[in-house]
């Protein structure tokens, strides 16, 4: 446990960018809630990407490198945190978050070092994509042109983890095949929108359409839902059973936001971006997160989280807040999505209680992949 409590400065950074992106939001979103600052509302991307995610997810890999330099990205990415909060220029930010992914890339480096395989070097592409995305908004300033390449970041980094995770029971070589697709797809469309923008995003929504079918039919946890329903073992099937139900109801929320994308291209704008940017990072990605979050913190903090079923109350409250949310955007009304976003940010908040207590709960061994 003395190794944990080193760590805990870390989270910290991760949930302070957390909760000044949610503030952020809030306050972009026209709610009464007084920014840090009068540039905040404007940070609410890099914050809960970079300051939350990349912190968190940064963290994660130096737990698993065991190298003290490993920690830097955590760092860096709570260094810019605490600028976007303080000053009004974000480019020192952006640079910052740059430094982080560079650092990122370098622990993936010794991590295909010592164990080459396809999870691992998509989870490689990932951090580069980061890398890629955090460079050109210090170059151009301009989140449109970054943002993109956080959700590739995102993706490739889940999916990566669900192919790790799969080793368990070895998906067949079509599978792999399909998935390397998909990632063919997804980065494609990443390049093609320097060209012709309208048709790179198409192809990025395509990507994202693809891989959340390829999830849909492959993913370890169609079968773990259905195993866990025949297991005698009640409490261990509950647990895999919510995982499996957050992690397939993530990537419903994934085919969406490419459909957005596919659907519109260069036209999808306004309260429809709103739509399609946040089925991914709050739909697809936290249903992610609420899945993976007891083998993640058990990981860091070396304590199983117990389970409960209480944890069905932030992923439905997730699921019916974004729900709204989107209808909301797509209706065009602003008043559904403020309120909509209001309900998400409840639904991780109760997440984040759920979580501290299952912690409290839990024993000091680590946690097992479901």
């Amino acid at each position: 446990m003395a190794g944990v409590r080193y760590r805990l400065p870390f989270m910290a950074l991760a949930a302070l960018g957390l909760a000044l992106g949610l503030w952020a939001g809030l306050a972009r979103l026209g709610w009464v809630i007084p920014p840090a600052a009068p540039h905040h509302p404007l940070a609410h991307g890099p914050l809960m990407v970079g300051g939350f995610l990349g912190a968190l997810i940064g963290l994660e890999r130096a737990v698993a490198l065991g190298r003290w330099w490993g920690y830097l990205v955590p760092v860096l990415a709570g260094a810019s945190t605490l600028w976007t909060a303080a000053r009004p220029d974000f480019r020192p930010a952006a640079w910052l978050l740059s430094a982080a992914g560079l650092v990122a890339c370098c622990v993936f480096v010794r991590m295909l070092g010592r164990r080459d395989d396809l999870a691992t070097r998509v989870m490689a592409l990932a951090v580069v994509a980061w890398f890629l995305g955090n460079v050109q908004w210090a170059l151009t300033g301009l989140l449109l042109i970054a943002v993109p390449w956080w959700g590739a970041f995102l993706v490739l980094t889940i999916l990566g983890e669900r192919l790790e995770l799969a080793r368990v029971l070895e998906p067949p070589p079509r599978a792999k095949t399909a998935f390397v697709a998909c990632l063919v797809l997804l980065l494609g469309g990443l390049l093609a929108a320097y060209a012709h923008h309208g048709l790179g995003l198409r192809a990025f929504g395509a990507g994202l359409v693809a891989f959340a079918a390829w999830g849909l039919r492959w993913d370890l946890a169609r079968r773990t839902l259905n195993l866990s329903s025949a297991s005698s073992a009640r409490r261990s099937s509950a647990k895999h059973r919510f995982t499996a139900v957050a992690i397939l109801g993530g990537y419903v929320w994934l085919a969406v936001s490419g459909a957005f994308m596919l659907i519109w291209g260069e036209r999808l704008g306004g309260l429809p971006w709103d739509a399609s940017l946040h089925a991914l990072f709050l739909g697809f990605v936290f249903s992610m997160i609420f899945a993976h979050a007891p083998l993640v913190a058990g990981m860091v903090l070396g304590r199983q989280l117990a389970y409960s079923p209480a944890f069905y109350i932030h992923l439905v409250l997730l699921h019916l807040s974004l729900a709204l949310r989107v209808g909301a955007d797509l209706a065009g009304s602003t008043d559904g999505r403020a309120l909509g976003a209001l309900l998400n940010m409840v639904a991780i908040a109760v997440f984040l209680l759920n979580t501290v207590r299952a912690a409290l709960m839990g024993a000091d061994e680590p946690e097992q992949a479901a």
